[in-house]
C-alpha cells in the first residue's frame, strides 16, 4: 500500500524533503504538513501547489492525524526531540533531521520510548547515502588505502545562515558538525572512546559557545578499533561577517 507521510516544518529542509518524497520516492504520499509560520512564510501556498491541503500551524495536528503513518521532523533544531517524542508516543514511525538534541538524557529517553513503542526511528544522516562518501568508506573497508591513522575533515557552508537560524541551532559548529562525527563512525566502522577540544590558552576562560564561533577549532576524536585512529576536525570560517554574526548571536543566547 501507500505509506502516508506527515511533515512537521516547512522551511528550507522541509520543502526539500517534500519535493524528494513527491518526485523521487515511489509508494509514498505526503498527506499533511504543519509549520508555525505557515501563512507568514508562504508555505501554505507552496504546499497547495503540490496538492497538500491538510495543513496546520500546530504540529500535533499532523501527529494526531490517523491517516499519517510516518512523521518527518523538519522543524527547527531546538524542537527535534520534543516533536519526535510526541510522534513516537502516538505510535508513528519517525524520520528526524539531525541533530536529535544536545541533551543526552533527553535522547536516551526518546530512544527508550522508540523501543517501547516498537516504531522505526531514523536520523537524517544523508551523507551515508552519498556515493562519494560511500567510496571513501569502501576504500577503508577493503584496504585500498591501507590502515588509516589520521583523518582530516573540513566542512564549510556556502553562505552564512540567517541570524534566526543561528539563534536556535547553534550554527555550523553545533548543527553541522554532527555530520562529521557520523562520517568518522561510518568511514571507520568504529565508535568514539574519547573526545577532546583544544583551544588557545587565551580562550580557556571563554564560554564554549563563544569559542565555537572563532575562526578555527581542532577537535581530536579517538575511537576504538584494532588500531588507533585520531581524527582531526578543522573548521575554518573565513567570512568575517559570518564570524561576527556567530559571536553576536552566541553572546545573546548563551
Amino acid at each position: 500500500g501507500i505509506l502516508k507521510i506527515g511533515v512537521v516544518g516547512c522551511g528550507r529542509i522541509g520543502k526539500l524533503h517534500i519535493n524528494n518524497l513527491i518526485n523521487s520516492v515511489p509508494g509514498v504520499q505526503v498527506v499533511a504538513a504543519a509549520d508555525p509560520m505557515l501563512d507568514k512564510s508562504g508555505a501554505r501556498e507552496w504546499l497547495a501547489e503540490r496538492k497538500i491541503t491538510n495543513v496546520s500551524t500546530d504540529f500535533m495536528d499532523v501527529i494526531n492525524n490517523p491517516e499519517v503513518d510516518v512523521v518527518f521532523v523538519c522543524s527547527s533544531t531546538d524542537t527535534h526531540c520534543d516533536v519526535s517524542m510526541a510522534a513516537v508516543q502516538a505510535g508513528k514511525h519517525v524520520f528526524c533531521e539531525k541533530p536529535i538534541d544536545y541533551d543526552i538524557d533527553k535522547i536516551k529517553k526518546l530512544l527508550a520510548l522508540v523501543e517501547e513503542k516498537g516504531v522505526k526511528f531514523q536520523v537524517g544522516f544523508n551523507r551515508r547515502f552519498d556515493h562519494n562518501h560511500k567510496a571513501v568508506a569502501d576504500a577503508v573497508k577493503d584496504g585500498t588505502i591501507g590502515d588509516p591513522h589520521i583523518v582530516i575533515v573540513s566542512s564549510r557552508d556556502p553562505e552564512p545562515p540567517p541570524a534566526s537560524y543561528v539563534a536556535v541551532s547553534g550554527g555550523i559548529f553545533y548543527d553541522m558538525m554532527i555530520h562529521d562525527f557520523d562520517m568518522v563512525r561510518y568511514v571507520t566502522g568504529s565508535e568514539a572512546v574519547e573526545i577532546s577540544l583544544l583551544v588557545p590558552a587565551s580562550l580557556t576562560r571563554t564560554p564554549v559557545s563563544i569559542i565555537a564561533a572563532r575562526s578555527m577549532e581542532m577537535l581530536f576524536f579517538i575511537i576504538s578499533s584494532p588500531f588507533t585512529f585520531v581524527f582531526v576536525f578543522c573548521y575554518k570560517i573565513i567570512l568575517r561577517k559570518f564570524c561576527k554574526m556567530q559571536k553576536r548571536e552566541f553572546v545573546k543566547f548563551k
